[in-house]
């Protein structure tokens, strides 16, 4: 495996080992890049990267390995990552700072660089494990052993709040309190994201919904509440967008015109930054990662924000102020949260402002990147 183009001698080795590709790029590719920048070099490793040197996008110049089952090919499942490719990837590249990017990888993660005798092993767990009234697949009994113990030989570990520590512990995973550090983010780059206008209302009000992080009993309660939107509000168009990674878009998008009361169109990751410009309102339900990236691309664009209040994602929204919290992600419960805003179109402005502010504030990719810098004690 060769090594990064930027290395600089003395430098430390990140290996960055995430559950999937989307987690990596999203979450980590402004930390990927400031590291590449201080001279360090940087191994990323997930399901389905290819190996070698990324020669662009968020990993761009850093070493990249794929984490597959060597005995089917398939990629590794969340919760199975196996040890063989760690041990491998780890054993050429020789790091001396690892970051696990969430709980599903750090079991393995702990056990392949101990076997080299690293001891720089921090954790970042910016997901629930369990937030309220979402489903989700149990852990394992004897994986959440494994992840307590994992979590005690960690250097660091990131939380997103306090909140979510309380979720940890009810879902049976002990996380040592003495190394805990909470950072809000992942958070986004705002150079790439400037502020755009609030679209005139006067043709209607866009209302966007990702599904990158709707469940699916979400998509029949917002097919629902649509519907009673077109019939109290008949300007009011409710999208549904269906993103997947660049280069892999395949489906049609409907028309704008669909006469239906919920659209859904497909687009990419790259064209979902577009779609939030387009839009009056976005709405977040509830996701597997704590800030999930249209709800962050909404901050920083400027956009009115209506989310679920559950640990981490509520944090997003003042109420009233850049946005509405809703208690529960059921029909009445949607609508009444859009119709709080139809009703006050003069605090669209005032609200897609305060989001921005909201972005500079507390969700710069370069706030976060820096603290887990710190954390990590790269030389």
């Amino acid at each position: 495996m060769t090594t990064d183009r930027l290395h600089v001698a003395g430098r430390s080795r990140l290996a960055i080992v995430a559950a999937s590709i989307y987690s990596l790029e999203a979450t980590y590719g402004h930390l990927v890049q400031s590291a590449l920048k201080r001279g360090n070099a940087v191994l990323c490793l997930a399901p389905g990267l290819p190996i070698g040197i990324a020669a662009s996008g968020p990993l761009a110049g850093a070493s990249t390995f794929n984490l597959v089952d060597g005995a089917g090919g398939r990629e590794v499942q969340t919760f199975r990552l196996g040890s063989k490719q760690l041990d491998a990837a780890f054993g050429d590249w020789h790091p001396d700072t690892v970051l696990a990017c969430d709980l599903a990888v750090l079991p393995a993660v702990v056990r392949a660089a101990r076997r080299i005798r690293v001891t720089n092993i921090s954790c970042a767990v910016l997901a629930n494990a369990a937030e309220p009234g979402m489903p989700r697949r149990p852990i394992p009994w004897l994986q959440r052993r494994r992840i307590s113990s994992a979590l005690r030989q960690a250097h660091a570990i990131v939380l997103t709040d306090s909140d979510q520590q309380h979720s940890l512990a009810r879902e049976g995973i002990a996380v040592p309190r003495d190394r805990v550090h909470e950072i809000a983010g992942p958070g986004i780059d705002l150079d790439d994201y400037q502020e755009v206008v609030l679209p005139e209302i006067s043709d209607g009000v866009r209302v966007l919904v990702v599904a990158e992080s709707v469940v699916t009993g979400h998509r029949a309660a917002l097919a629902e509440a649509a519907a009673l939107l077109r019939e109290r509000h008949p300007g009011v168009r409710v999208v549904l967008a269906v993103p997947s990674p660049p280069g892999e878009h395949t489906g049609e998008s409907k028309a704008v015109d669909d006469p239906a009361p919920l659209v859904e169109i497909a687009l990419t990751t790259d064209e979902l930054p577009d779609e939030v410009r387009r839009a009056h309102v976005v709405i977040e339900l509830g996701a597997a990662t704590i800030y999930p990236r249209s709800a962050l691309l909404a901050l920083a664009i400027g956009r009115p924000l209506i989310v679920r209040s559950v640990p981490g994602l509520g944090n997003l929204v003042d109420e009233r102020v850049n946005g509405i919290q809703l208690t529960d992600a059921t029909p009445a419960t949607i609508v009444a949260g859009i119709e709080n805003l139809l009703h006050r179109p003069d605090l669209f402005p005032s609200m897609a402002r305060a989001s921005r502010a909201k972005a500079l504030r507390s969700y710069q990719a370069k706030r976060f990147t820096s603290s887990i810098l710190k954390l990590l004690d790269l030389r």
